[in-house]
């Protein structure tokens, strides 16, 4: 009888007011009793790929594994690229995130102009850039010291043109390197005067400076950018005046003129037309990478 009326004496007190766990325990007896753990709702669960990690850039971003707590699936190409060692600055650009400018200091050129992400074919997976009516991409930095040797990589692939190529004096600029006072252009001509001598068709390097009287460098490529296939082009500057170019590792072209003694480095990307329209197909970019040595 005490028992039964301990239990209802109890039921009564829990109908009236909710009680601790630690009096449930006392009205029960021996009896235990189950709390059930209510399980994760759909929003508060993380889709795997969510987390966010950094984006390509500056060597200055943290590790993705740091950042994310681990893998969060494929990386993105500069997510696999490091400075290798006597690098001071160091810039990536894949241009496979959400905006072909990612990284870069600033977008040149006119109002017409625009540079676009291409998904429909690139190295990396899932798009590469496309520059429109002068259009370029910009990434510059300053130090403390002035630079030794910059050294530029981009895959580039040339679309075929169709027909007959009329001849043009103009040229398209595809890559430029510029200090204080040097720029170093990598160009294309279908007909242009390249080192006081033409008419002269391909590619050729460019670099004009003026630490004090301006002067002129010019030297044609001794071999082409084929037509349809992604070509990993070199452009290495050093602070003597010495320029190389390459293509998928093989010397092409070289010239040395003034030196420079600049801290300031800049790198532009993209087709800037000068002079008559040039008959030469559409320049498509990925996997830029900028390594400055000081």
């Amino acid at each position: 009888m005490n028992s039964l009326r301990q239990r209802a004496l109890c039921g009564l007190t829990l109908l009236g007011a909710s009680t601790a766990l630690a009096s449930l325990a006392a009205c029960v007896g021996d009896d235990p009793v189950t709390i059930a753990t209510p399980e994760p709702s759909e929003a508060s669960t993380p889709t795997p790929g969510q987390e966010a990690g950094p984006g390509p850039g500056d060597s200055s971003a943290p590790d993705s594994a740091d950042a994310g707590g681990g893998e969060t699936g494929p990386k993105r190409f500069c997510e696999t690229q490091a400075p290798l060692t006597g690098v001071t600055d160091f810039f990536c650009a894949d241009f496979d995130g959400t905006k072909a400018d990612e990284g870069f200091t600033k977008t040149l050129g006119p109002d017409s102009g625009a540079a676009k992400l291409d998904t429909g074919g690139f190295f990396s997976p899932p798009a590469s850039l496309v520059t429109t009516n002068g259009a370029t991409l910009l990434w510059e930095k300053s130090g403390a010291l002035p630079f030794v040797e910059t050294d530029v990589r981009v895959r580039v692939n040339v679309s075929a043109l169709g027909g007959v190529v009329a001849p043009s004096t103009g040229f398209v600029t595809i890559l430029r390197l510029q200090s204080v006072d040097t720029s170093v252009e990598l160009r294309f001509t279908a007909g242009g005067t390249v080192g006081g001598a033409g008419p002269y068709t391909g590619y050729y390097l460019n670099e004009v400076h003026c630490p004090n009287a301006c002067g002129l460098a010019e030297a044609k490529l001794t071999n082409q950018l084929p037509t349809n296939l992604w070509t990993d082009v070199g452009l290495v500057w050093q602070k003597t005046g010495a320029v190389n170019v390459t293509f998928n590792g093989l010397a092409v072209g070289s010239l040395s003129s003034a030196s420079t003694t600049s801290s300031s480095i800049s790198a532009a990307l993209g087709t800037v037309t000068s002079g008559a329209p040039v008959g030469v197909g559409r320049h498509t970019f990925d996997n830029f990478i900028v390594s400055v040595r000081r």
